[in-house]
């Protein structure tokens, strides 16, 4: 004699009882988490982008270590858009300790490139110039 699994039973009863789930429903629900997925990673990407490309940016030219007391530093500023921009810059010694720093306002200037050379005042000699950061005046960090 067959054993009956009541579980079983309950489960083919279920669609009789309550009716089958609607096709429609799960396609909606399929087309809703699809475009909300896109929708997130059209987000993450445009995130992304954006953030990779800085409104200001700069890099060392050249430094030259004038004295046991000064150090210039090139450096070259892109913006890209008019704006006025803050650079942190500072010299450093053999040891990597700090013995200069300075931040320098640049006036608005249209977009693009503009060299700068600043003079760093060190407590001792050093033996490189670095620029930590620039960015928009408006928008410090």
């Amino acid at each position: 004699m067959a054993r009956l699994d009541p579980a079983a039973a309950a489960r083919a009863a279920m669609p009789e009882r309550y009716g089958r789930p609607s096709r429609t429903g799960r396609v909606v629900l399929t087309i809703a988490v699809t475009v909300a997925v896109g929708a997130g990673l059209g987000w993450l990407v445009d995130a992304a982008v954006e953030g990779s490309t800085p409104d200001v940016a700069a890099g060392v030219v050249a430094f030259e270590v004038v004295s046991d007391r000064r150090t210039e530093l090139t450096f070259e500023v892109r913006r890209s858009e008019e704006s006025a921009v803050t650079c942190e810059i500072y010299a450093q010694a053999e040891d990597k300790a700090i013995v200069g720093e300075r931040s320098i306002e640049l006036s608005a200037a249209p977009a693009g490139s503009q060299r700068v050379t600043a003079v760093i005042v060190t407590e001792r000699r050093a033996t490189t110039a670095v620029v930590r950061s620039c960015y928009d005046s408006m928008f410090p960090p």
